[in-house]
């Protein structure tokens, strides 16, 4: 069973629907079953590297942030970004600061960016905003140079064999 692949394109079809409506029927199927297994084992061999699967994206934000932060951390973050992950960054004991967005994406502007770096910034978080890809290149070069993690959001945009090539292979 292949896993449904989540993007902001019209890609829903009868197959789709179909294949949705019987998950939905059966929740010991992919909750107890081999789907999660398969899933992680398709995400590493994609993007490479270790795959967790969690239940929820708001588990696996939290898990990272509580896993790479300390209190008093500041990570940041768009100011156009979902309530989630403000939210797994506070619970960490951590702070957010927001940055201003580009007008043509959606995405963090790498201007604002760097105004907000301080010592205690520890992450950057990058959004790639309804699958517009944000500037990851040039967000990496910025946290190697001040040895900050980059972290991808990609909820909106997955790659597949089709692409795009510049998301999820920058990050940490």
């Amino acid at each position: 069973m292949l896993p449904i692949h989540h993007a902001f394109a019209p890609h829903v079809d009868r197959h789709y629907l179909l294949r949705s409506l019987r998950l939905l029927a059966m929740p010991w199927r992919y909750r107890f079953g081999p789907s999660a297994a398969e899933l992680e084992q398709a995400v590493s061999a994609r993007l490479g590297g270790e795959t967790i699967a969690f239940g929820s994206g708001r588990q696996a934000v939290l898990a990272l942030m509580q896993a790479a932060l300390q209190p008093g951390d500041e990570v940041i973050v768009q100011g156009y970004t979902c309530v989630v992950v403000c939210n797994a960054i506070r619970a960490a004991g951590a702070k957010a600061v927001y940055a201003d967005i580009e007008l043509e994406t959606l995405n963090l502007d790498l201007d604002s960016v760097q105004e907000l770096i301080t010592p205690k910034t520890k992450a950057i978080i990058c959004q790639h905003t309804f699958g517009i890809p944000a500037k990851t290149a040039a967000l990496r070069k910025l946290c190697d140079a001040r040895k900050l993690l980059l972290i991808e959001d990609c909820a909106h945009i997955f790659p597949d064999a089709s692409g795009p090539d510049d998301v999820a292979r920058l990050g940490d």
